[in-house]
């Protein structure tokens, strides 16, 4: 089978995934109203699914893991997009799936760097509420997306988590900004910072080396 075909062949097969994946987010926030368009994160759904099968198809293992992940981050994607929810059984419940495969040399790191990498998670965006609490009166941050960062941590170790991060805060940024010049300077924006720490993530994976070298151009 030629390139192009087997690119078609699969980009077919992740439009079936998207899909799937759609309605499992749907079955997750059952009786939530949606308040944000699809366009954006069946786009990142497609891109992410056939990016990651031509990036790892002579890597197995690894794809077998990072498909898994994938699949998670897409659902809390689509649930945050639309919702402004993320459920945990796809991030703190699953948590430990990262941990295990870690263990089992499924991922590229190993099992301490994927604990602790939830830890950093955890550690940084807990300190982010906490103190947005105290000096605002209010959380800068709901729960999921401290969970989110926490399970994004246990496939990708603690540099991978504070990237994801940087990567998410800086497409987080550009779209807000964006959104607000569309907006007329409206204020009222809530933005689903989940969606944006789910593209870092992807990102991270498909790009982990130009990524580490600009953020961490010493590491």
């Amino acid at each position: 089978m030629s390139w192009t075909s087997s690119f078609v062949t699969f980009s077919g097969l992740s439009v079936l995934w998207t899909l799937f994946l759609w309605g499992v987010s749907r079955w997750l926030v059952k009786g939530v109203y949606s308040v944000s368009p699809l366009a954006l994160p069946i786009l990142v759904s497609l891109f992410s699914i056939t990016a990651l099968y031509h990036a790892l198809s002579n890597n197995l293992p690894y794809l077998g893991s990072y498909f898994f992940f994938f699949s998670a981050l897409i659902i809390t994607i689509f649930t945050d997009a639309t919702t402004l929810l993320i459920s945990r059984y796809v991030t703190i419940y699953a948590m430990p799936i990262g941990w295990l495969l870690s263990n089992m040399k499924l991922l590229p790191i190993t099992p301490l760097e994927s604990i602790s990498g939830s830890l950093v998670g955890l550690l940084i965006l807990a300190t982010v509420r906490y103190v947005s609490k105290k000096l605002l009166g209010k959380d800068g941050l709901g729960q999921g997306d401290v969970d989110l960062l926490c399970f994004i941590g246990a496939f990708t170790g603690p540099s991978g988590c504070w990237i994801t991060l940087m990567t998410g805060s800086l497409l987080g940024s550009l779209f807000g900004i964006i959104y607000f010049i569309a907006a007329k300077g409206r204020r009222d924006i809530l933005l689903p910072f989940g969606l944006f720490l789910g593209m870092g993530a992807i990102l991270y994976v498909l790009f982990q080396k130009q990524l580490t070298s600009f953020f961490l151009p010493a590491y």
